[in-house]
């Protein structure tokens, strides 16, 4: 018989004029999380996310880095223009 477990990760995030945002996380089972993002343009962001593992695996392993890039291909995203992005229609 398989055993099935519920998981989940539960954040905040602060987002401070869609330029930079700032985050604490929890993953039910291994690590506390932090993040931060930064808009490089209107259409590039970089982010960086720090675990610091809380669970078993914190004998072998005590934190891990990821860094993220995210694209919106929409220019005026996030500028309080009312003009639709036709990418999601």
């Amino acid at each position: 018989m398989q055993n099935n477990s519920v998981d989940f990760h539960l954040s905040a995030v602060v987002d401070m004029d869609n330029k930079f945002a700032f985050g604490l996380g929890l993953r039910r089972t291994d690590a506390i999380t932090a993040q931060v993002r930064v808009k490089l343009f209107n259409f590039v962001s970089v982010g960086y996310s720090f675990d610091f593992v809380i669970s078993k695996l914190a004998g072998n392993m005590w934190y891990s880095h990821e860094i993220t890039g995210g694209f919106n291909s929409c220019s005026n995203y996030g500028n309080g223009s009312t003009t639709d992005c036709p990418a999601f229609e």
